[in-house]
């Protein structure tokens, strides 16, 4: 990712004990793909509250930008935030 960005992929991935730290806070930090997916299915849910529209599933997914092969977690959360109205 920093390696990436700073188009030294190579080096940073040959040298990572030498930013170990950074590394190992990186990891820490990151979030995994279905721990996106629910923060965003969260956010998407309080701004059609917000926004004083119906809280449906279709909208969820279309508006969070879900692929159908969300996991179950994910799925279980859309229709948590369906019925939290």
């Amino acid at each position: 990712m920093i390696g990436k960005r700073i188009s030294e992929l190579g080096i940073v991935q040959k040298h990572s004990q030498k930013v170990s730290l950074t590394t190992a806070f990186i990891q820490q930090a990151m979030e995994t793909l279905e721990e996106f997916q629910i923060r965003r299915v969260t956010y998407v849910a309080e701004e059609l509250r917000r926004d004083k529209e119906l809280v449906l599933q279709w909208r969820i997914i279309r508006k969070a930008g879900l692929r159908p092969s969300f996991s179950e977690a994910v799925a279980q959360e859309i229709r948590l935030e369906c019925i939290n109205i």
